[in-house]
């Protein structure tokens, strides 16, 4: 066995690990759960600032959210101009949604050792980000 995929549930975990040999260091959480939790890192803070925006009357972010959570290339091409309007925006959104998919990166390499360094330099970029939603994924997956 090279690998246990699986989501980053705890049960989950402490399962595999106390019946599968030497699982403690064989476990690969899959890309469909991480983004899962980047996404709804992303939709955080977006609520979180569309709250701020709208009291003050301003409905920018409104009718946004699935915007933020498509990968950039699967965005329906008649919300790209909108989009693209809205991630140039000084936005803790537009930066939560970057963080997001450049996160998305970390799948390309073959390396671990450049793998590793991708996620650091992530990881201190998520940290430093001031988004409290995202630094709490960050963090979950530095753990894990």
């Amino acid at each position: 066995m090279q690998a246990v995929a699986m989501d980053m549930w705890e049960p989950y975990i402490k399962a595999t690990i106390a019946w599968v040999p030497l699982a403690a260091i064989r476990i690969v959480f899959d890309r469909f759960h991480i983004m899962g939790h980047m996404n709804k890192a992303v939709d955080a803070v977006r609520r979180q600032e569309h709250r701020q925006l709208s009291a003050q009357a301003n409905d920018l972010l409104k009718g946004t959210k699935y915007w933020w959570l498509y990968a950039k290339e699967n965005l329906p091409d008649k919300y790209r101009a909108a989009f693209k309007t809205l991630r140039d925006l000084n936005l803790r959104t537009s930066r939560a949604w970057a963080i997001k998919e450049t996160l998305r990166d970390l799948w390309n390499y073959r390396s671990k050792t450049w793998a590793r360094r991708f996620f650091q330099r992530w990881f201190g970029w998520a940290r430093r980000s001031k988004l409290e939603p995202v630094k709490k994924v960050a963090t979950m997956l530095a753990n894990t």
